[in-house]
C-alpha cells in the first residue's frame, strides 16, 4: 500500500527536524512551497502541519508561519537563574525585546513586596524573552533605586537583569510563587499563544547581602515550558511540605 502524500510531508519534516536542518525555533517551508516541492494540494499539506501542530511538533504562528516548537524548556524553581545561560545551555539563541523600562513610585503591592515605603523609586523593566524565534517568557521586574542605582545603565538587550543581579550581587536568598494562569489578549499576543491558553505565572523576591534587591514576575506558555525539583526529604520537611505529597 502505498503512504499517503501528507504522510510523506510528515516524514519529510520530521526527517529535518531529527537531522538538525530545521532546529527548534525555526521556520519550516511555506505551505505553497511544501505543494510546490511534493506536487501535493494546499489541502493536504494543511493537514500534514495540522497534525504535527497538534502533537506539538509545530506551531503556527498567524501572520508569521510554521515554526519548530522547542522541547520544553525547564528550569529548577528554587535557585536563581538567569534565563539568557538556561537558553544558551539547551543549544538555542536568547534575543529581547524592551517593552518598557522607566523610573516608577511604588504602588501599596509592589512597596510590600519589596519592604519599602510607598512612593519609593523604583527601577522596572518589561521584557519579552524569546528562545531562537518563539518567545519563551514575559518578565515584569522592580528594583529598589536607592540599593541598585546603576541598574538602567545596562543594555538588557545583551544581559538579562537576573544576568546582572548574578554577576554583581551577592545574592542570599529567594523566595517563590508559582501558579496556574491563562493568557489574555496582550499576553496572547506577547507570548503568541491562543487567547485563554495555559500559562505558568513565576513570582520571584530576591535578597542580597545588601537586602531585599528584586521583585519579578514571570509569565510561560505551559506548552512550552517546565519546572523540576529535586531536594532532600529534610528539605522538604524544612519547607513545610506535607510528607504525604512526596
Amino acid at each position: 500500500m502505498s503512504i499517503p502524500i501528507y504522510k510523506k510531508v510528515q516524514n519529510y519534516i520530521l526527517e529535518k527536524i531529527e537531522n538538525n536542518e530545521y532546529s527548534e525555533g525555526e521556520q519550516i517551508p511555506t505551505e505553497q512551497e511544501l505543494s510546490q516541492l511534493f506536487n501535493a494540494s494546499r489541502m493536504t499539506i494543511n493537514r500534514a502541519i495540522t497534525e504535527l501542530s497538534r502533537q506539538n511538533i509545530l506551531k503556527r504562528i498567524q501572520g508569521s508561519g510554521t515554526f519548530v516548537m522547542p522541547k520544553k524548556a525547564s528550569s529548577q524553581p528554587l535557585t536563581v537563574v538567569d534565563i539568557v545561560g538556561e537558553i544558551e545551555n539547551r543549544g538555542n539563541r536568547h534575543r529581547a525585546e524592551i517593552i518598557a523600562q522607566k523610573l516608577l513610585p511604588a504602588s501599596g503591592l509592589v512597596a510590600k513586596k519589596l519592604e519599602v515605603p510607598i512612593e519609593s523609586t523604583l527601577y522596572f523593566c518589561h521584557i519579552i524573552h524569546f528562545e531562537n524565534d518563539l518567545p519563551l517568557a514575559v518578565e515584569k521586574r522592580y528594583i529598589p533605586h536607592h540599593l541598585v542605582p546603576n541598574f538602567f545603565e545596562q543594555d538588557f538587550l545583551k544581559i538579562s537583569p537576573s544576568g546582572f543581579l548574578l554577576k554583581n550581587y551577592d545574592l542570599t536568598e529567594m523566595e517563590h510563587s508559582i501558579e496556574a494562569t491563562i493568557a489574555d489578549e496582550t499576553l496572547s499576543r506577547y507570548l503568541k499563544v491562543e487567547l485563554g491558553s495555559a500559562c505558568l505565572d513565576i513570582k520571584r523576591r530576591t535578597w542580597s547581602s545588601i537586602g531585599l534587591i528584586s521583585y519579578a514576575e514571570f509569565i510561560y506558555p505551559a506548552s512550552r515550558y517546565r519546572l523540576h525539583s529535586r531536594m532532600r526529604v529534610d528539605e522538604y520537611m524544612r519547607l513545610g511540605i506535607p510528607m504525604d505529597s512526596i
